[in-house]
């Protein structure tokens, strides 16, 4: 019987990343494979990892360095290497997990039907979480021109005063501005690619009422619930309560304006220096003084903060490790500004047994419930977060009994299972043998 084959399509492909978007492809495309798939994964940037059982392909393309607008515009090198590998393996399906659009634009000139994982709104907006530079959540894209503002925060000073100055005649058709033209080739090129997309994969309620309120069917929603591998799943020692020793707070993730850890920041600094609490903030490369002192509202308190051990920097260098220090947190904080879809943080920490404490992302409500195994607080909000930390460390009890109604967190075979569904109407009949040059054995 043949096997069915999955062209797995991401931005990075790589075994160093540690969080986010390329390691939820690389797991997906290993559960794929347990289930008996013929998998492939293709990625214009990263390396093939001799570890993966799942043969990866960096593929070339012909972006400029440093350009934010690549991934969403056509790139006839990228298309043309993509459409390539796909007439060799011959897939029945691409499954765009955060990958770029050329994935979808090689694929419907191939014939390939595309299901593509609403993992971040990436298919939605150029920063790909719907925040905009100023930390601000945004309704989506109306129009392209909406987006002119936001986008011009990429550039220095200089070129923003000269774009805001070109910007109504460039407008207006009078004179020529490469940003706005990259800009609007981006936004065409996305609503054209995103148009062919079969299926999207959805992981909560407000996912699926986004795309639905951006006028997709709804026949072409699936909301299947993010799932986690064996070893987050798997139960490690935790340390004692926080009685006798400080209440732990911790954050897990990237420190990028949409992560939220600067309103983290600002409630922790805001907080007694005699209060029995510490702030760990655990990610492999970003977890330096240097990467964080920016985003504290002082260098002086923050540098003391780290020197008397009221903030620890944690930085994991495999999974077990950062799992292990998920596991010895107390109360985890999810403070994003983005609509979370969800967290995978925060699916993280609730494996682990950790209550969290969030911003009111709809994206996170089916996990974690205000006052049931965790609190929220409105986003951006740091002196609301700040009152429910302090309400946390005077009454510490509460740690447990929201600990206790914590939901149980699938993994990711599970997830898998679901997608194969989603993925049926596509295979052939399972009567013949056949092999791509990718085949496994």
């Amino acid at each position: 019987m043949a096997r069915p084959r999955i062209l797995v399509s991401s931005l990075i492909a790589s075994g160093a990343a540690a969080h986010g978007g390329p390691i939820v492809a690389r797991r997906h495309a290993a559960a794929l494979l347990r289930r008996g798939f013929d998998v492939l994964h293709a990625a214009p940037s990263g390396e093939p990892i001799a570890s993966d059982l799942v043969k990866v392909v960096i593929y070339p393309t012909g972006v400029a360095p440093g350009d934010r607008f690549a991934s969403k515009r056509h790139d006839a090198t990228a298309v043309g290497a993509l459409r390539a590998m796909i007439e060799r393996f011959r897939p029945h399906v691409v499954y765009d997990v955060h990958g770029p659009a050329w994935a979808v634009d090689a694929a419907s000139d191939a014939g390939v039907p595309v299901v593509s994982m609403m993992g971040d709104y990436n298919w939605y907006c150029l920063q790909t979480f719907l925040v905009d530079s100023r930390g601000q959540r945004c309704s989506g894209p109306e129009n392209g021109r909406k987006c002119f503002d936001c986008v011009n925060r990429w550039y220095r000073k200089p070129a923003r005063i000269v774009h805001r100055a070109l910007g109504p005649a460039a407008k207006a058709g009078l004179v020529a501005l490469p940003m706005l033209r990259m800009l609007d080739e981006a936004t065409d090129y996305l609503t054209r690619m995103r148009a062919r997309i079969s299926t999207f994969v959805v992981g909560d309620r407000a996912a699926h009422e986004f795309l639905a309120d951006q006028g997709v069917a709804a026949a072409k929603i699936v909301r299947i619930v993010q799932g986690l591998p064996a070893n987050a799943l798997r139960q490690r020692p935790r340390a004692a309560g926080p009685a006798g020793r400080n209440l732990r707070f911790g954050f897990v993730g990237r420190a990028d304006m949409d992560k939220g850890l600067r309103v983290l920041a600002r409630a922790f600094d805001s907080l007694p220096r005699t209060m029995p609490a510490e702030l760990w903030i655990v990610h492999r490369d970003e977890a330096t003084y240097d990467y964080l002192k920016g985003l504290f509202p002082s260098r002086r308190r923050f540098a003391a903060d780290v020197a008397n051990g009221r903030i620890r920097l944690h930085r994991p260098t495999t999974q077990d490790e950062l799992f292990d220090l998920m596991a010895q947190i107390d109360v985890a904080v999810v403070p994003s500004l983005a609509f979370e879809t969800p967290c995978l943080a925060m699916l993280e920490f609730v494996a682990q047994r950790t209550p969290v404490v969030r911003s009111e992302s709809a994206g996170m409500e089916h996990v974690i419930q205000d006052g049931v195994n965790g609190r929220t607080f409105p986003y951006g909000d740091w002196r609301a977060l700040a009152h429910e930390m302090r309400g946390i460390v005077a009454d510490p009890g509460l740690i447990e009994r929201w600990r206790a109604a914590l939901p149980r967190i699938a993994d990711e075979d599970e997830y898998v299972r679901r997608l194969e569904k989603v993925f049926e109407p596509y295979f052939p009949a399972r009567t013949t043998s056949t092999k791509s040059e990718f085949a496994h054995a």
